[in-house]
């Protein structure tokens, strides 16, 4: 999926900004939840040597910043810059999940917040965005600035808090219960 996007629905040679509707295509980026997924399923139980991690961490974010590409954003999100910023992007995350810090309560419960949230902020910004243009008429970068990260961040809390939060809940009791028969299932067989 990254490659068909990144070699033939996005033309190198064209601005980025006139590829948006494309490059915004949630397929585009769906496999950067999937390799968000694949770490944590994959490494949730693996200890890295903390000085490492925290070395590997700076180099990524180093790199990241300092690799020499010019010109128009497409070229970040095509071609060669399309695997490294994934791959760079990929050891940054890897590289915080699994960096062990003790953080004082306040500033734990905060991020943790913070991250139960970010799915919904992800999903809700962009109408959250639309709304605030639409019935607020303001031209004023600053209050947008201002205004529609807070703003989200209260819907995403709201919509976790009511409906995915019940909905996994929901999901969770579904899949016990499912559990429970196939063992049940396998239990008669044996």
């Amino acid at each position: 999926m990254v490659y068909f996007f990144s070699a033939y629905l996005l033309d190198p040679n064209t601005i980025l900004n006139k590829q948006w509707s494309t490059y915004i295509n949630p397929f585009n980026n769906f496999f950067l939840y999937i390799l968000g997924i694949a770490i944590y399923y994959n490494f949730k139980d693996t200890d890295f040597n903390p000085k490492i991690n925290i070395i590997c961490l700076f180099f990524s974010i180093a790199i990241f910043i300092l690799l020499p590409f010019s010109g128009d954003l497409i070229n970040i999100v095509t071609g060669f810059g399309r695997i490294c910023f994934i791959l760079l992007s990929f050891a940054i995350v890897f590289c915080f999940y699994k960096l062990k810090l003790n953080l004082p309560y306040g500033i734990t419960k905060t991020l943790t917040n913070l991250g139960i949230v970010t799915y919904g902020v992800y999903l809700i910004h962009p109408v959250v965005f639309i709304y605030f243009m639409y019935f607020t008429s303001t031209n004023n970068s600053y209050v947008i600035l201002i205004c529609v990260p807070i703003i989200t961040f209260i819907v995403s809390a709201i919509s976790y808090n009511f409906l995915e939060a019940k909905l996994i809940k929901v999901g969770k009791k579904i899949t016990y219960e499912r559990i429970k028969d196939i063992n049940r299932t396998e239990a008669t067989r044996l």
